[in-house]
C-alpha cells in the first residue's frame, strides 16, 4: 500500500507543469521620457523627475548612472518607502556637444526584483551660433603627398560679426595654415575658407590624427575643435 501511495505521488508531481509567478514591477520614473528642447551650446539645464515605489516593501537605490559625461543625475534618497517617491535631478551640459538633436539615458539601479533597472530617456537640441562644416576632417592620401587641403564653411547665427582664426594644433600634425588666416563672418551669413595641412617632415607616418582648435571672438563659443584623421598609404 505504501509503495502505491509513493508511486501515485510521483505521478502527480510530474503530471502538473510548473507555474512561474511573474513579479510585478514596483519602481518607475515619471515621466520616463523628457525633451529639454533647444539648449544653447555651452549652457546647462536641469529637470526633476519622480522615482516612485508602488510596492508594499521599501526599495533601495544601488546606483544611478548616465550614458554620457554631459549628463549627471542624483536621487534625493537611496531608500524609497512603499507608496512614496524620491526626486531624481538630472542636469544636462551642452558644452562640447555637436549641434543638433541628441539623446541620453539615465539608469536607476535598485534591488527591485521586477524592474532592477528603471530607465529615463532625455532629449535635447543643441544650438550653436557658430557652425563649421564639415565638423570632422578625414581623408586618405598617397605617401608622396606633401600636403592636404580641406575646404570649409562657417556660418554665423549670432547677432554680431564673428572672427575666426587658427589657435592651436593638437596631435601628430606639426603645421596647418588657414586661408585666409582670419575669417570674418557677418551676422546671419556664411563664409568659405580652407585649412592646408603640411605633412612633410615625417615620411614614415602611417596616419596623422588630432584636433585643430579654431579661436573666435564669440563670448560663449571661444573655441571650436575640428578632429582630423589622415590615412597615409605607401607611396608607389
Amino acid at each position: 500500500m505504501l509503495h502505491r501511495m509513493l508511486a501515485l505521488m510521483l505521478v502527480m508531481a510530474f503530471s502538473f507543469p510548473s507555474v512561474s509567478i511573474a513579479v510585478a514591477s514596483r519602481l518607475s520614473i515619471s515621466p520616463s521620457e523628457y525633451d529639454f528642447g533647444e539648449v544653447q551650446f555651452g549652457k546647462e539645464t536641469s529637470a526633476t523627475f519622480q522615482v516612485r515605489n508602488a510596492g508594499a516593501e521599501a526599495v533601495t537605490i544601488r546606483r544611478v548612472r548616465t550614458s554620457c559625461g554631459c549628463t549627471t543625475a542624483n536621487v534625493s534618497t537611496t531608500e524609497i518607502r512603499p507608496k512614496e517617491s524620491a526626486d531624481l535631478t538630472v542636469k544636462f551640459d551642452s558644452s562640447g556637444l555637436k549641434a543638433g538633436k541628441t539623446t541620453k539615458t539615465v539608469l536607476v539601479e535598485s534591488n527591485e526584483p521586477g524592474n532592477p533597472i528603471a530607465k529615463l530617456r532625455i532629449f535635447a537640441t543643441v544650438i550653436k551660433e557658430i557652425v563649421v562644416e564639415p565638423p570632422n576632417l578625414v581623408t586618405r592620401i598617397n605617401g608622396s603627398t606633401p600636403q592636404v587641403e580641406f575646404p570649409l564653411t562657417v556660418r554665423n547665427n549670432w547677432n554680431s560679426p564673428v572672427t575666426l582664426s587658427l589657435a592651436n594644433i593638437q596631435g601628430t600634425l606639426k603645421k596647418a595654415i588657414l586661408t585666409p588666416q582670419q575669417v570674418t563672418i557677418s551676422p546671419g551669413s556664411a563664409s568659405r575658407f580652407a585649412v592646408r595641412m603640411e605633412l612633410e617632415g615625417n615620411p614614415k607616418a602611417k596616419f596623422f590624427n588630432g584636433r585643430l582648435i579654431l579661436g573666435t571672438n564669440h563670448p560663449g563659443e571661444k573655441w571650436i575643435g575640428l578632429p582630423y584623421f589622415i590615412k597615409v598609404d605607401e607611396a608607389k
